[in-house]
């Protein structure tokens, strides 16, 4: 599983330089694309059955990440993950019509300024969702 998904990056990865080089620009590949549908099955499936791998130096590698402290941020990401999703538009869009309403986005950056809005809005809706998931009636539709 896990040398089919490196294959198939690189297979994407080929794909989308091979496209741009010929149009000219960055060409993206669409969503439903039968390489993309084998990639994300395959990082599912090395997730989902790599507790059960029996190499010494992955399994104690992994136990020391499940039980420190990136383990339980993982593991509090993975609870508001739905609630993220469900979420990270209305706060991106109050942070570009509130907050960085005087700034045009024209003038700056792509590779700095998307990154710096990926990182505020998946903080900010994690703390909201994790928040609403310690409220009693309101975390059953949090989303966590």
């Amino acid at each position: 599983s896990f040398i089919l998904s490196v294959l198939f990056y690189i297979i994407l990865i080929l794909d989308i330089i091979s496209l741009s080089n010929n149009t000219g620009k960055y060409a993206s590949l669409s969503h439903f694309n039968i390489i993309k549908l084998i990639l994300v099955t395959n990082i599912f499936l090395f997730f989902r059955y790599f507790e059960e791998y029996d190499g010494k130096i992955i399994k104690s590698t992994y136990n020391k990440i499940k039980d420190g402290l990136s383990g339980r941020l993982i593991n509090s990401l993975s609870k508001c993950s739905f609630g993220i999703y469900l979420s990270h538009m209305l706060v991106l869009r109050f942070y570009l019509i509130y907050v960085f309403h005087n700034i045009s986005l024209k003038n700056y950056d792509p590779l700095k300024w998307v990154p710096f809005l990926i990182i505020i809005t998946l903080v900010t809706t994690w703390i909201l969702i994790w928040a609403m998931s310690k409220i009693p009636y309101i975390k059953k539709v949090s989303g966590a």
